[in-house]
């Protein structure tokens, strides 16, 4: 039942945890390299922070189920049993990630209850149904990833208390330091959906690039991940510089092109890239996303005969 929750996913989102850790880490040390604090507190916030999110990746594969059985990308909810375990698991989720949340601290709970919110709620349910509108789904999925980065460094400067936060979370210096990432996060954003574009036609979900056409939606990406290279190195930021120089090419290349293998890999090699490099800061984030790889890939050969997930992309 582990891959109902598109473990796969946690690749970005705990990266973005941890760019928000790395950020908060640098006023108390200058770029900080190689560490290997990892406390039973750490543990439980990850693992809160991940079944919220695991809950809301539950709930949207269940309301995308028809229209990725039509994009022949549904595997693992393929029944109806699974479907009703995928139900319980989904709600079973939610109360235990807010409840392991609120053991670290008031503020962890505050963002694990808003990341909740607009991943599940607004994005995916009918009445607010974000995920169908080309704006508000990029807006609404940027807003959780600056949720993401925001929890790494709340807990990076709560001091191991329940209520006290640093005055430092405040200031201005935040959220300029994280606009490389944020722009990094949405280039991808918006190119998850170009694979999806027949389904999403036929099921009436108006994404982004139905919208705007697959070049523009190239031509925005790449221009935003360029922007975060500039950013990047006017903050003298070392990880958002050199992650941003190595993953323009792909965006290039998948501009000029446009064909779909050339847009998975703008999809899967930066995500990869900026995770290499955040081996360096946090060597044990790196050993995880390992273990993840691998037993996934274990579980989709011996199963569906699918080589996933992979760096590979072959041709059309």
């Amino acid at each position: 039942m582990l891959f109902i929750f598109r473990p796969i996913m946690f690749f970005a989102i705990w990266l973005m945890i941890v760019i928000g850790m790395y950020i908060g880490s640098i006023e108390i040390k200058s770029y900080p390299q190689w560490i290997f604090t990892f406390d039973l507190k750490t543990l439980i916030f990850f693992i809160g922070i991940s079944m919220i999110s695991g809950a809301s990746l539950i709930k949207n594969q269940i309301d995308d189920l028809d229209i990725d059985n039509f994009n022949k990308k549904i595997f693992v909810l393929n029944n109806s049993y699974i479907k009703n375990i995928s139900s319980k698991c989904y709600k079973i989720s939610i109360v235990v990630g807010v409840l392991l949340l609120a053991l670290t601290n008031i503020y962890n709970l505050i963002i694990g209850i808003l990341i909740f919110l607009f991943w599940d709620l607004i994005y995916n349910h009918e009445k607010f149904g974000w995920k169908k509108r080309p704006l508000l789904g990029p807006f609404c999925n940027l807003i959780v990833g600056f949720l993401f980065i925001i929890s790494g460094w709340i807990y990076t400067h709560t001091n191991e208390s329940y209520f006290f936060i640093s005055k430092s979370i405040i200031k201005s210096n935040f959220f300029i330091s994280i606009i490389p990432y944020l722009l990094s996060y949405l280039s991808v954003v918006l190119l998850t959906d170009i694979p999806d574009v027949k389904g999403d036609k036929k099921y009436n979900k108006i994404t982004f690039v139905i919208k705007y056409s697959k070049l523009v939606t190239v031509l925005i990406s790449l221009v935003l991940v360029i922007l975060a290279f500039f950013i990047g190195f006017y903050l003298n930021d070392p990880l958002a510089t050199t992650s941003t120089i190595c993953s323009i090419p792909f965006f290039i290349y998948a501009l000029i092109r446009c064909q779909k293998k050339d847009i998975l890999r703008a999809i899967r090699y930066p995500i990869f890239i900026l995770n290499f490099f955040t081996l360096t800061i946090y060597p044990i984030l790196f050993i995880i996303c390992g273990i993840v790889f691998y037993l996934s890939k274990y579980y989709y050969w011996h199963r569906f005969e699918l080589h996933y997930p992979t760096f590979l992309v072959e041709n059309d």
